[in-house]
């Protein structure tokens, strides 16, 4: 019933979500949400809750992961190197003896 009065898969979805919102009363803060578009065939709908247009985003970082939209690793990876190098970088300027005796001896 509800597929026959919608025209396309994304206003399917878009009734089925801002349904569940009310019925079930969830309180969203719409400045929070956000929509993500996956996928090389994807027509990029727009969205809409509670009238507010959703910004449409390319990555997000969930829980320490960045997530995206291509499902590639490289930010995640690269942002991983770098936090490491700065706790390196860290200790090599704050140990001026840097014996293997004395490093073996702290740990």
């Amino acid at each position: 019933m509800l597929h026959r009065e919608c025209e396309g898969k994304s206003e399917v979805i878009q009734v089925v979500i801002g349904g569940k919102v009310n019925d079930w009363q969830f309180l969203l803060n719409v400045d929070k949400c956000k929509v993500m578009h996956m996928g090389y065939n994807n027509t990029c709908t727009e969205y809409f809750l509670n009238g507010t247009k959703l910004e449409s985003i390319s990555e997000e970082k969930d829980i320490g992961v960045i997530v995206s939209d291509d499902l590639k690793w490289e930010k995640q990876c690269s942002q991983t190197v770098a936090k490491a190098n700065k706790v390196l970088g860290l200790i090599k300027r704050n140990f001026t003896d840097r014996s293997k005796e004395k490093n073996n001896s702290i740990i």
